[in-house]
């Protein structure tokens, strides 16, 4: 229970010198075997789930996935977003 308590405090507090535990990663799709880039960036699973994400990712944004060919897309969130459709 401590270990939570500190956790909490230390996401709630400004810390200039925060340092995110992950990295977003590239959103890829594959065409015969070959992976492509969109140029969109998703945030790592564990981090989309977390509830303080807004703390980590001020700017992501909860979007339709991109590479989806569902006819209603799963949502996903964006660190970048630079193509809406492919």
């Amino acid at each position: 229970m401590a270990d939570a308590e500190k956790r909490v405090k230390r996401l709630l507090d400004p810390d200039p010198d925060f340092v995110k535990p992950f990295k977003s990663e590239f959103e890829t799709y594959k065409i015969k075997g070959e992976e492509i880039r969109t140029g969109n960036k998703i945030l790592p699973k564990i981090c989309s789930m977390c509830g303080y994400r807004s703390h980590c990712w001020s700017k992501a944004k909860l979007h339709g996935k991109v590479t989806s060919k569902a006819k209603s897309q799963p949502k996903v969130w964006y660190d970048v977003l630079k193509k809406k459709e492919l």
